[in-house]
């Protein structure tokens, strides 16, 4: 692998830690990870939730002094991608706001930032009235964006499928720079990982190299690049904790790896592939709770890691602390399959199948709490209401359910004219979704 360094701000080229963790975090973590006020444990953890994204957010490295993120949005609600969403979302049948038509299929999830709607079609990134539904501004890309939005201080970044990480003015779409990768992308690879933002850093992985850039001007602070004979297929989405990245890969990258935020030194280390071989594709996404705990819904099975298992100094991930099986065993794992990110919530963790399942596990110990049987895939990243205990998500079937998270029982369905592979933004009183038949739906 070749690591790219470059030289911080005083040109001395020596690496900078990127930040300290504020003695908040680390008492609010011990507490949690030595079980003290384990009746306040779900509460803690949505807390630390939204704490870790204000730290990700706030703080800002000595290599950019000044930088300080006030406010943002980006695809899965948070910097852990764990899906979950302090809102109440839509909990009985809902009304049809609004429907706009992009005219091409759409897989890019739509991400809500400032009353608008941000999402990628196949002619570009568009950017619509929360309220109508019109299109605000249009940002023409050649080759298309399947990739979600990232924003922060009203910069807005994205990946084209042609290897390129783009950052706009979030107000009227005008270019503020762009980032094209290194790397040759062979016909039909495509860039579909989302982007992160913490420190005032753009972390991304553009097909085959992993990249840190500076939010303001796109200049990189750090690249690496699978070696000849040794790229990956593609990258997931970036994951982030206080301290790493976490990212899957394809190819000799089946497995998952952590890297330093500042230094891009590797700090953990999955135990094996996860999909036989045969490499992971970007829409399955790492989840990290506010515990530090990962979820990865791979081939065979969904699995935890817990962060206490792991040595201090380098995460060296051999044994998950459960897996679960989940493939039905007429299917052949042989094969690239596809599945949905995990949602870790509360006591459980839900997760959408390739054959159809949607199931929900115990954090615990991974039983199966309850699990329903859909008529197609179900790869669309479960997003959840947290106010109102509801799980969102699309399926192959053209629709878009709402079920209790608690017991799985259906609260409504949506019948869209096409897939859905995106992920639900759910906010107060609505859900935003997308679909292969070109649109983009605001639901009441």
């Amino acid at each position: 692998m070749t690591i790219h360094h470059e030289e911080n701000e005083d040109g001395d080229g020596q690496e900078r830690k990127f930040f300290q963790y504020p003695n908040f975090v680390l008492f609010v973590v011990f507490a949690v990870k030595n079980h003290f006020f384990a009746n306040l444990r779900a509460l803690l953890s949505m807390a630390l939730l939204a704490i870790s994204f204000q730290v990700l957010c706030a703080e800002a490295s000595p290599l950019f002094k000044g930088v300080k993120i006030t406010k943002g949005a980006m695809y899965r609600a948070n910097p852990g991608r764990t899906g979950v969403f302090n809102a109440t979302g839509v909990v009985q049948k809902p009304t049809v706001a609004w429907t706009t038509d992009l005219g091409s299929p759409i897989t890019s999830s739509p991400v809500v930032f400032e009353e608008k709607v941000f999402v990628g079609g196949s002619d570009g990134f568009y950017a619509l009235d929360i309220k109508t539904g019109k299109v605000i501004w249009k940002k023409g890309v050649m080759g298309g964006v399947e990739s979600s939005a990232c924003i922060a201080n009203n910069i807005l970044c994205f990946t084209d499928t042609k290897g390129s990480l783009i950052a706009l003015n979030v107000a009227d779409g005008s270019e503020l720079w762009h980032y094209q990768t290194k790397t040759k992308l062979a016909t039909p690879e495509k860039t579909k990982s989302s982007p992160a933002i913490a420190y005032g850093v753009v972390y991304c992985g553009l097909a085959k190299e992993l990249v840190a850039l500076d939010m303001m001007t796109g200049k990189p602070l750090w690249s690496l690049v699978g070696d000849k004979g040794h790229y990956p297929i593609s990258f997931s989405s970036v994951a982030l904790t206080p301290r790493m990245m976490l990212v899957l890969g394809g190819s000799n990258w089946d497995y998952m790896f952590g890297y330093d935020l500042a230094t891009s030194e590797a700090v953990l280390k999955s135990g094996g592939p996860f999909t036989n071989g045969s490499g992971v594709y970007h829409r399955n996404t790492p989840a990290v709770d506010a515990n530090g705990d990962i979820f990865i819904n791979e081939v065979r099975r969904l699995k935890r890691f817990a962060k206490e298992q792991n040595d201090k100094e380098r995460w060296d991930l051999k044994y998950p602390m459960w897996h679960t099986f989940l493939l039905d065993k007429d299917v052949d794992d042989n094969e690239l399959i596809e599945q949905s990110c995990a949602t870790p919530w509360k006591d459980r963790v839900f997760a959408g199948r390739f054959d159809g399942k949607f199931v929900a596990l115990s954090m615990k110990d991974g039983k199966i709490l309850w699990q329903k049987k859909y008529p197609a895939e179900v790869l669309s990243a479960p997003s959840v209401a947290d106010k109102s205990g509801t799980v969102y998500f699309g399926c192959y079937d053209a629709n878009l359910y709402a079920l209790d998270a608690t017991t799985g029982e259906e609260k409504w369905k949506f019948k869209t004219g096409g897939k859905i592979i995106s992920s639900p933004w759910v906010s107060d009183g609505a859900v935003y979704c997308s679909s292969t038949d070109g649109k983009v739906y605001a639901l009441k």
